[in-house]
Order: C-alpha cells, then structure tokens, then sequence
C-alpha cells in the first residue's frame, strides 16, 4: 500500500487489488477503509492516548500553514513549518497535498504531527516529488482507536532555501475523512509563504543630485529601489541627520539656504537594509540690483555687466547679457 500511494491505474508498478474502492487511485480513502478492517500489515507508529474536545456549534474546520509567512534571510537555511487542522470534526484520517516553488525551496523531511496520534496507532504513507516541487501526505488511524478531533498538528515540514524569490506554500486536494462514513467532511484551507532574501535594497538617489546647487527652497526627492521581494518594502528618508520620515517619491519643501544631507533608507520583508545620500545646496537667486558674476551666480532674471537686471536699460552703448546662472 505505501509503495502504490498516490498512483493511478496507468501506472503498473501496484497491484490494483490496493484499490479498494475501485475509483482509479490508491489514496487515503482506501487508508481508511483499509485501516477499518486489517491493519495488521500497517506501521505502528504511536500508542493509544485517549482525547476529549467538544466543538462549539458554528466553527469551521480550516487545515493551515503555520507559519502563514516564513522570512529566510540566508541561501542553504533550514526551516520547517506545520500544517495544522482546527475546529476538526471526529477525523479518522487525512490528506494533503503542499505545493512550493521547487527552485526556491527543497523538501528534506516530512514527519507526522500529534493531531491523529492521539488516538492511537497511525500509518502514514507520502508521495513526494522534489523536483516537481510538491508532496502527497495522509495519515489514517488504525484499528482499534479514537477519532479525534479539536486542534492540533497534522504534519510538520522540513525544508531548505536554494535561491532567493517569493514562493506560495499551497494547499490543495485536501481530504478530511470523518468516522463513521469515511467521507470527506467540508473545511478550508489556508495557504502559507515564503521568503527569501540574503541581499539588502539597492537605493539610488536620483534627485537631489550630489553637490548641485538648488536656487529654489522646494526641491523634489526621487529615488529607485532595486529589491527581490518588494512586498512589504519600507522605504524613508531622513534630512540632515533628522527623525526618518516614512516615506517613497515626494516633495522636500521649505529647504533652508545652505548645504544639506538627504539620506534614503530601504528595508525589505526579512530585515535586510540599504541607503543611500546626497549632499547638496540651496541657495537663492540675487534680486534686481545685486552685483553678481556672469556664469557663477543666479539672478533672478538675468546677471548683465555685473548686475542682476530684467533687461538692458539701453544706457551707456552696446553690450551683451550674460545668462543667468541657476538650476
């Protein structure tokens, strides 16, 4: 039965005589029947633990990853997760099938959880595939024991991070087979993520640009971040040496005359961050009147024969205008 466990009937390595049911597949609803009648050639695995939970009226049955949201900030970690069952009508056994993105994660091991043990000896057969990125887990109960039911942990999950990326840990044919019938009782699932970044945020300050000269107070901050997991990217920014303010492209107003510092912060969703800052000046142009140099000082209209004007006054002969300097 172990061996045959998730294949189909045009697959011959099984004796179809393992088909109990005679619906094609070996899976856990001929477990289960299986289990009901002989079990005499099925693993022990734990003892008999008796339970009691009584279920308030109303609750869902939902099968979950926990954690919803696993951050691995380090290729080659090991981490592991649980799939857990809550508000479990009387289950005599379950499936699942868990699915990852097999360039990122790599399965090392799956071990079964507490949930089913407790009411006795339990067999757990799996179908994985990992290259393909998924597994087929079920476990039934063995004659004689206790469904159970309440919360608990159906499996737990070892896996190790290959690359860094964002995959969905994904649930799907899930199978919750009740005590009496052997049917598959209706409940949700919930899915689970992972991500996985060794490399902090890239920033680049594109405005201000380094040590340019400003002539107005209200000077427009744009910056790019270059980040595999941009979900749940913060960005901020902080002012000469001043409190962060949480923040992406903005405005900066109000700019004092002098030199300032801007600094651009990125933290990604594992905690891995990077920065970048500019220097750069504000400094306002000359009204009409000021002396000034042609070519090294801004005037407000135009710097001619050493004077910010608005124009020649068409006094003492011909002469040329010097553009304004400003940026």
């Amino acid at each position: 039965m172990g061996e045959a466990y998730g294949s189909t009937r045009r697959q011959s390595r099984w004796d179809p005589h393992v088909d109990i049911n005679h619906d094609g597949s070996i899976d856990i609803y001929d477990l289960a029947l299986l289990s009901k009648n002989n079990t005499k050639n099925l693993k022990e695995t734990s003892k008999t633990v008796e339970q009691n939970v009584f279920l308030a009226e109303g609750t869902s049955t939902i099968i979950s990853v926990d954690p919803e949201i696993t951050l691995v900030d380090l290729i080659g970690n090991n981490f592991s997760i649980d799939v857990n069952i809550t508000n479990a009508n009387e289950t005599w056994a379950f499936e699942f099938k868990l699915g990852w993105n097999a360039s990122i994660l790599n399965i090392t091991k799956i071990t079964n959880g507490t949930f089913l043990s407790q009411g006795g000896e339990v067999y757990c057969p799996n179908n994985t595939h990992y290259d393909e990125g998924w597994i087929m887990f079920g476990c039934t109960l063995l004659e004689p024991a206790t469904s159970q039911l309440g919360n608990g942990i159906l499996a737990t999950i070892n896996f190790t991070t290959l690359n860094e990326g964002y995959t969905s840990l994904h649930l799907n044919d899930t199978k919750l087979l009740n005590n009496d019938t052997l049917d598959n009782y209706t409940h949700e699932t919930n899915n689970g993520s992972v991500f996985v970044d060794q490399t902090p945020p890239v920033v680049t300050i594109l405005s201000p640009e380094n040590g340019k000269t400003y002539s107005i107070s209200s000077v427009g901050l744009i910056f790019t971040v270059n980040e595999v997991n941009k979900q749940n990217l913060w960005t901020a920014y902080s002012l000469d040496d001043e409190t962060n303010v949480t923040s992406g492209n903005t405005t900066l107003f109000d700019l004092s005359d002098g030199t300032h510092t801007i600094t651009v912060y990125a933290r990604d969703i594992v905690g891995n961050e990077g920065s970048d800052s500019v220097d750069f000046s504000v400094e306002p142009c000359k009204p009409n009147g000021e002396t000034c140099t042609s070519g090294a000082e801004c005037c407000s209209h135009a710097c001619w024969f050493g004077t910010c004007s608005s124009g020649y006054n068409g006094g003492g002969g011909g002469g040329g205008a010097a553009g304004a300097s400003s940026a």
